[in-house]
């Protein structure tokens, strides 16, 4: 593994479990813990105990004493040697100055990006699916293409709109005008209830901004339609366990014999037996029956099974949500038979948490367009303007069938134009001679159109990086966990540097100190039992017989695997395998097994698809390992002593520049109150 992919991985490792420094709540009166200047209080070491010493659920004055005190020890040990870093001045090292620079811009978009876009939808979707509704639709459509026309579609579905504000019944207003021919007939309604996340967004966001009866008050677009919504229902979000019995009979003309055997079964349940043992015994669900008729998933009205995504069918649905818990209802009528449907449990749409996939579809469906739209806003509320009539007697002059790309493509640029403003940003300006340097020298703008939209798109690209990082800067002052997470990144470079000058780039292997590691312990390192063996492999059992017999008759075993062994690459070995460990080679197990002695053929046996003859040539016992033999078994262990070691005197010596004071009497005036 190369250095800088160590590094990477180190760093990725440390980001989770640094939350020490610059915590973002306020700091309690009371510090109880003083490295250099630095100050912390008992709050700061709750926190960073729960995040970082895998102690789900434990508070840090629920450890024992020994406990508490590992963990200062650690964590007063990470800080000294961040301050370490510090005091030698490696903020000032060029190589962490470029790892700060390069990793702070992934880290600080990856945190803006999550914060104001991903989370934002995220935590909006997710109290939307407190809640299910049942919409109606009016739908006007028009065809895309380069000549569409909307205006025919919009004034359609406007008017709708107008007539049912004015009064008249929606579904009657679906019924003649909406061109959705799976909802027109039914007035307008979609059968299935939505929640938030699952429908197309500009649907949502106006269903989710109005109540049950209220139509939204505007004509609402997407892709190639015109809407009028209604929201006809709405309820909390429940997840229900249910179970049912399905009568289904071959032929629909038995629809009434499905039923009268239904009533039966009811009839039965009401008297006493057993919901499931009926299930099993006459459900012609097969899938269900076995398990006693249970559906298997929780179920939402709007989501449908919580694993699968399958539905009920809707009158299944109705029934099941229309019970209580532990009720069991009528027999149902569905096209498929008749269900006596039982409501096992219910539990809330909170119950379950963030299902990752709302953030998974966000990420596919809307995260690009709603990043273009703010970085658009940022450049603006940082004072970005064009001036159209500079851009505009720009263009005149270009030659718009082509790109910057072409030689001399702005040589029609006269010198009063360059010196004209094109744009400004962050109370800069921006002249016509400045971006056509950029133009030609900034490798990302290159290959850009000599149009309008394509300089635009330029500007945008050279402006937007510049605001982000103002809005970044910004933002470090104004969100504390923001400032939090930039501290804890940079701190993490500068104690990957000093722990590389300090521990690794010392830790060489001294074999004097490993040999004196060896003889301490030198009785812990065996060789394990083997067997030097040679090996005929057959396919065939017949052969496999004879060309035993012939080697216990004399013949010479290596010639025979010579002619004979088909396994890859053993004839020019003469079917020799060398030296195989017991714990490692099944041949050598099977010698053990057989307590086979030097010279002994021992007779075929299945090996896979075929058999194996085996001739034991040696016997090497347990031994103990000489000093070469036992490095690669001790090595570990002893590079982590020395690493230790080293790590040791290197705190040591941190510790007489940098003054550490751990407060016990007040942490435990404070474990004593927290307990009580």
């Amino acid at each position: 593994m190369n250095k800088a992919l160590k590094k990477n991985i180190f760093l990725l490792c440390l980001l989770p479990a640094m939350y020490f420094t610059a915590y973002s709540g306020e700091l309690e009166n009371t510090v109880v813990l003083e490295v250099g200047d630095e100050q912390y209080s008992y709050d700061k070491l709750e926190k960073a105990f729960s995040k970082n010493m895998n102690r789900s659920g434990i508070d840090l004055h629920e450890i024992s004493r020994d406990s508490l005190y590992d963990f200062l020890e650690l964590f007063i040990n990470y800080r000294l040697k961040v301050l370490d870093a510090k005091l030698k001045g490696l903020e000032k090292d060029s190589t962490v100055i470029a790892d700060m620079a390069q990793n702070r811009k992934i880290l600080s978009e990856s945190f803006y990006f999550d914060k104001y876009l991903t989370d934002a939808y995220v935590n909006k979707v997710v109290e939307r699916r407190e809640l299910e509704k049942k919409i109606a639709l009016i739908q006007t459509v028009f065809l895309e293409g380069p000549l569409k026309d909307t205006l025919a579609a919009y004034n359609k579905a406007k008017e709708a709109l107008e007539r049912v504000q004015n009064g008249e019944d929606f579904a009657k207003v679906a019924k003649k005008v909406s061109q959705d021919p799976r909802t027109s007939d039914n007035g307008g309604v979609i059968n299935r209830y939505i929640t938030g996340g699952i429908i197309a967004r500009p649907i949502e966001d106006a269903v989710y901004s109005i109540v049950k009866g209220e139509v939204y008050p505007e004509v609402v677009y997407n892709r190639n339609s015109y809407f009028v919504i209604k929201v006809v229902d709405e309820v909390e979000r429940k997840f229900i366990k249910g179970s049912h019995i399905l009568i289904a009979p071959p032929q629909i003309e038995n629809m009434d014999n499905a039923k009268e055997e239904a009533d039966n079964i009811l009839a039965k349940i009401k008297s006493g037996t057993d919901f499931a043992y009926l299930a099993q015994l006459h459900s012609d669900d097969a899938a269900s029956a076995i398990n006693g008729g249970d559906l298997g998933e929780w179920y939402s009205r709007s989501t449908g099974f919580i694993e699968s995504g399958r539905s009920l069918l809707p009158e299944v649905e109705e029934a099941l949500f229309a019970l209580e818990d532990g009720e069991i209802s009528e027999p149902v009528k569905s096209d498929i038979g008749y269900h006596i449907i039982k409501r096992d449990s219910t539990k809330d749409a909170e119950a379950f948490g963030v299902p990752k996939d709302i953030k998974i579809e966000y990420k596919r469906k809307y995260f690009v367009e709603d990043k273009e739209l703010l970085m658009d806003s940022l450049a603006y509320a940082y004072g970005f303007r064009i001036n159209h009539d500079v851009l505009n007697e720009l263009i005149s002059v270009l030659d718009t069938n082509f790109t910057n790309a072409q030689k001399d493509w702005a040589a029609n640029v006269d010198a009063d134009l360059k010196d004209e403003m094109l744009f400004e940003y962050l109370d800069d300006e921006v002249t016509v001679g400045n971006f056509i340097d950029s133009l030609n020298n900034v490798r990302s703008l290159r290959g850009i159109g000599n149009n309008k939209s394509g300089l635009v798109k330029a500007m945008e690209n050279i402006v937007q990086p510049k605001v982000f990082q103002k809005e970044i800067d910004k933002l470090e002052k104004k969100d504390p966990e923001f400032a939090s997470l930039m501290q804890e990144f940079e701190d993490g470079i500068l104690l990957f540097k000093v722990e590389a000058d300090e521990v690794w780039n010392k830790l060489k292997f001294d074999s004097t100190r490993a040999r004196e590691y060896y003889e301490k312990r030198k009785t812990e390192y065996k060789t394990e039992p083997s067997y030097d063996i040679s090996e005929i492999y057959v396919y065939d059992k017949a052969l496999a017989d004879s060309l035993y017999k012939m080697a216990q008759s004399g013949a010479d075993f290596g010639s025979l695997a010579a002619s004979n062994t088909q396994r890859e690459g053993f004839r020019e070995k003469q079917g020799k395998c060398g030296v195989l460990s017991v714990r490692r080679n099944e041949l050598a197990q099977y010698a053990q097994e057989k307590n086979a002695k030097v010279g002994d053929v021992l007779e075929p046996f299945k090996n896979n698809s075929a058999y194996s003859i085996i001739k034991i040539n040696g016997f090497e016992p347990v031994r103990q390992k000489t000093f070469e033999e036992a490095i690669s078994d001790f090595a570990p262990e002893f590079q982590d002593l020395m690493q230790k070691e080293l790590t040791k005197q290197w705190i040591a010596k941190v510790k007489q520049k940098v003054d550490v004071t751990i407060h016990e009497d007040k942490i435990q005036e404070i474990i004593e109150e927290k307990s009580n």
